[in-house]
């Protein structure tokens, strides 16, 4: 989100550097096949996933689908 500091607007970019960064190196190690993607084909591959969170009284659960990477990741 622009702003109108200069040192505002640095630190996003920075922020988004380190992020696209991070996501990258974590592609190249662990998910190989999807080197070749491009960043917002990762975000909805590895990131934007449909979840449903459940609160009980034995705490909270997170319900994602079955075939997504972050249930892999998760269990």
């Amino acid at each position: 989100m622009p702003s109108h500091s200069f040192n505002a607007n640095h630190a996003a970019l920075l922020l988004k550097l380190l992020t696209a960064n991070l996501m990258r190196r974590y592609v190249l190690d662990h998910v190989p096949h999807l080197a070749s993607w491009r960043t917002p084909w990762l975000r909805r591959a590895l990131i934007l996933v449909p979840g449903r969170l459940a609160r009980s009284a034995r705490g909270t659960k997170l319900h994602v689908p079955e075939r997504s990477q972050l249930a892999r990741w998760l269990n």
